[in-house]
């Protein structure tokens, strides 16, 4: 059978290639000419060159899996330390709504991008190549969140890593990736940042450490601020107030007092988190578009302007002073 044979000749030529390579050289000395290539059917003393493959040509779109740069190097002109929010996602020319309450929020700042879609913060290096947005591997916090908003998440995260086409025109961002096309707007064109004083601020999210939580459903926890000096806030279960001063990015609470009612869980746990910042001098306070964040070392609240009630606390339920 062939497949015997082969390996015979192939421990044949083995064993005699000096001598075969000898008589070859004699051959040539006695013909006055250069020895001719062995037939195909024989082995070579090196093995045949491989044709490169023909390819095709190279994508105008970087890969999100390995931009030619390291995102982040090469930070677009006019993007790079701006927040965007959505204004419109359309599919095919039609709006696709988000879910309801939700925005994306695009953050670019020293060659990284943040976005969040209402539940989680997914956050990387960026560059523009090509007028595409190249987004690397993305880093997202761990909060759990319903279904509906963990399946917009991932719409986003998806949409970015594919390398939408990116368009600014001044306050105005838009991305495309094949039939969809997200339009935002600049945040401080679309949500400029509110006052302190006026607003009664709803409380949103409570961060310890690492560790972010929303507010539990059925809890209110509110704070406002007023032009005379003056505080009022609900805990998530006692109401309380006093009077501030602002130094600063500081503020200072003082003679405050509050009502003394017994909270159990989850109004208890707010009502713990909220006391354990507002008892604390100096609380760093910061306000970036509607978000009010008050800080006291790794613990921090925000609190949300389009939350804005009515008064948390009537003027004659606060206790005595």
């Amino acid at each position: 059978m062939r497949a015997p044979r082969l390996t015979a000749v192939k421990h044949n030529l083995i064993v005699t290639l000096p001598t075969l390579a000898l008589l070859l050289v004699a051959c040539s000395a006695i013909g006055g000419q250069t020895a001719s290539t062995p037939p195909s059917s024989g082995p070579s003393s090196s093995p045949a060159p491989i044709a490169s493959p023909t390819l095709p040509p190279a994508p105008s779109v970087q890969p999100s899996t390995g931009p030619s740069t390291q995102p982040g190097t090469t930070p677009a002109t006019g993007l790079d330390g701006r927040q965007f929010v959505s204004v419109t996602v359309e599919k095919n020319g039609t709006l696709q709504p988000l879910v309801t309450g939700t925005k994306i929020r695009l953050t670019f700042s020293g060659g990284n991008v943040s976005a969040a879609a209402g539940c989680n913060t997914m956050s990387g290096g960026y560059s523009v190549a090509g007028g595409n947005l190249v987004v690397g591997e993305l880093a997202t916090t761990e909060i759990g969140c319903p279904a509906d908003l963990q399946a917009q998440d991932t719409w986003l995260s998806n949409l970015l890593v594919a390398g939408p086409q990116l368009a600014l025109n001044g306050p105005n961002l838009v991305l495309t990736s094949g039939t969809t096309v997200v339009t935002l707007l600049d945040r401080e064109v679309a949500e400029p940042d509110q006052p302190l004083v006026g607003i009664t601020w709803g409380l949103t999210t409570i961060i310890d450490g690492d560790i972010a939580s929303s507010v539990p459903a059925g809890v209110s926890a509110t704070i406002l601020f007023t032009a005379d000096g003056k505080v009022q806030f609900d805990s998530g279960c006692n109401a309380g107030g006093g009077n501030y001063t602002v130094d600063g990015d500081s503020l200072h609470f003082a003679q405050i007092v509050t009502t003394t009612m017994a909270c159990p869980g989850p109004r208890g746990s707010v009502e713990t988190a909220v006391r354990a910042v507002l008892d604390g001098d100096p609380i760093k306070f910061s306000i970036d578009g509607t978000t009010l964040t008050l800080q006291v070392d790794d613990k921090s609240l925000q609190y949300d302007a389009a939350m804005d009630v009515t008064s948390p606390l009537p003027d004659d339920s606060l206790p005595p002073r």
